[in-house]
């Protein structure tokens, strides 16, 4: 069991970055929040509904599957850190977006949260 445990946070703090095969997760909770502009407030508009959907991560795309399936492409990387990575990505509609996938400081809950200047939706994730 303690080999199982180990393993499992050594695989949850290893960062996304360069994997070429894909990284599994699998959403349990979705937010979702619109704004004026890229810093002023969000409203949000849904407040943690539960969801089960899974998500695909690779150092070069996300795919998210969802009722209609949602991808986007890695244009470069901001920042990575123990807690969080950062990427510029395009979604299919060529819209650029940042992607941020961390640990919640407080909690230390995954999240993977995509942000446009006008919108944001925050997934909490678990490893699939």
């Amino acid at each position: 069991m303690k080999k199982f445990l180990f393993f499992l946070i050594l695989v949850m703090t290893i960062p996304v970055i360069g994997f070429t095969q894909p990284i599994f997760y699998r959403s349990y909770n979705v937010s979702i929040g619109f704004r004026d502009s890229l810093n002023s407030e969000i409203e949000w508009v849904v407040k943690n509904e539960s969801t089960n959907i899974l998500m695909s991560v690779t150092e070069d795309k996300l795919e998210i599957y969802s009722k209609t399936k949602q991808l986007y492409r890695t244009i470069g990387m901001i920042s990575e850190d123990e807690k969080n990575s950062v990427w510029i990505m395009v979604d299919s509609d060529n819209k650029k977006c940042a992607v941020i996938i961390g640990n919640h400081a407080d909690t230390n809950i995954q999240y993977l949260q995509i942000e446009y200047n006008d919108s944001v939706i925050l997934y909490f994730i678990k490893p699939d």
